[in-house]
């Protein structure tokens, strides 16, 4: 089912939950008017075998809002292997005015870039934020998979160069404004159908000459050099140094002198 979206985009995705909904609603509708119609074929039973259609009605209500929940989860989330890019980052000057350096982010999502996003950042370092959701077992038996997001874009201040500097922040997010998501979001987290983790990448400082990825893992994010990424693949085919390509070692002294190790501990919030 996730892969089968995945290669829909979000107005087909939105296009079907209205489709879907709208034929849940007549379905609730159609059955109030038979439970109505039945209910008035047997006044002469008992009262409590009438009190069957209102609980059908909220047994259907019930499941109409869980798959309701169910791909709207799957539209802000993309599912992730072990392992794997979800952007790569180019770090560029910005006018003095502006900020202390700018970003331009390139989305990743199954290898593919899918959106991109210029971000000015005020402080000395800079640092990505997300969130794993994982599913219940017994809805991951159905092939619901983790799946992650990416939240926030930061800037961290290491030391002030004025009394009145701050670091600021990207939402990448809008969901949570919606009220009524929001409580069927935490009624779910209540209930124990989903478990969202906060996670957040290290803290680094730009990198000018080189474009940096960050990666996602079920421990977190990871911000690594392009040439470190190749060595990983390296090492997970097979371990071997092939056709030239740079040796583990190799990358982490030129990593180290960049400042970015090639590998660095996932902060979680």
């Amino acid at each position: 089912m996730q892969e089968t979206l995945g290669h829909m985009n979000t107005w087909t995705i939105y296009l079907l939950l209205l489709v879907i909904t709208i034929f849940a609603a007549y379905f609730c509708i159609a059955v109030a008017g038979f439970l109505q119609k039945l209910k008035l074929s047997m006044t002469k039973k008992k009262n409590g075998k009438s009190s069957m259609g209102c609980l059908t009605l909220l047994i259907l209500v019930t499941a109409g809002l869980f798959l309701f929940v169910v791909f709207r989860y799957l539209v802000l989330y993309a599912p992730f292997s072990t392992d794997e890019p979800i952007a790569k980052i180019t770090a560029q000057q910005a006018d003095d005015h502006l900020g202390d350096f700018k970003l331009a982010v390139v989305f990743i999502e199954k290898g593919e870039p899918t959106h991109s996003g210029n971000y000015v950042i005020k402080g000395q370092r800079w640092l990505i934020k997300g969130e794993i959701l994982q599913w219940h077992r017994w809805l991951s038996a159905f092939g619901l998979k983790k799946m992650y997001r990416t939240t926030h874009v930061l800037g961290q201040l290491v030391t002030k160069t004025n009394a009145g500097a701050r670091a600021n922040s990207y939402t990448l997010i809008k969901d949570d404004q919606n009220a009524l998501w929001r409580t069927l979001s935490s009624a779910c987290k209540a209930l124990g159908l989903v478990r969202v983790k906060s996670i957040c990448s290290e803290a680094v400082a730009p990198n000018y000459r080189e474009t940096v990825s960050v990666w996602i893992s079920d421990s977190g994010l990871k911000v690594r050099l392009n040439n470190v990424q190749a060595d990983a693949h390296g090492v997970k085919n097979g371990g071997n140094k092939k056709n030239g390509a740079h040796e583990t070692g190799d990358a982490v002294k030129k990593t180290q002198s960049n400042g970015y190790p090639d590998r660095e501990e996932a902060i979680q919030r």
